[in-house]
């Protein structure tokens, strides 16, 4: 994916950094106040990631969450990597949508 193409995406996302270190990628963190809130968010975006057949790195701290999403067979960004990034926002705005899925 070329320059362009990755910021015509990137407009699309709310919240998401573009790393451009070694290999593209788009990372994003999340805060979490409870180990349920952050077990919850984790279990939704895994179910997702399964959906998609997508596998970010999921990285857990003692106060955020940060996703790292990227495809490895193009060595950077694809458009699924966008579509995930999208679909993750969107399960963080409204998890219940999600619950009957699972």
């Amino acid at each position: 994916m070329n320059y362009e193409e990755e910021h015509n995406h990137m407009v699309k996302v709310q919240g998401w950094t573009l790393q451009k270190i070694d290999t593209h990628k788009l990372t994003k963190r999340f805060a979490f106040f409870d180990e349920k809130t952050a077990s919850d968010l984790i279990n939704g975006i895994c179910s997702i990631a399964e959906e998609e057949k997508h596998h970010p790195k999921i990285v857990l701290s003692d106060k955020y969450i940060e996703i790292r999403i990227c495809t490895k067979n193009v060595q950077g960004l694809s458009e699924n990597d966008f579509i995930l990034a999208a679909k993750i926002d969107d399960y963080e705005l409204n998890p219940g949508k999600y619950d009957r899925k699972r």
